[in-house]
């Protein structure tokens, strides 16, 4: 299947905001316009998806997709990117 889910774990946030977060990170990352990630329920969890189907997919989108998530999750986690 083309489909990942996958959650984040940010550094330094707390327990207790890591659902909220999670849950918040699609909307973040679809704001900033440079990738698109979705979030569903999976096993009671927030859980992002990310559906690859482009052949022309390269290593740099799967890069640039990840960056945004990571950085939406520090911003969002409270680390701040430290």
């Amino acid at each position: 299947t083309s489909i990942v889910a996958f959650r984040a774990n940010p550094p330094g946030c707390p327990p207790d905001r890591v659902e909220a977060v999670n849950h918040a990170i699609p909307q973040a990352v679809q704001a900033r316009g440079r990738a698109f990630v979705t979030g569903t329920i999976y096993d009671g969890r927030e859980t992002m998806r990310a559906c690859i189907l482009h052949p022309g997919t390269t290593e740099a989108d799967l890069e640039a997709l990840l960056s945004e998530v990571l950085t939406a999750a520090r911003e969002l986690g409270g680390n701040n990117g430290r």
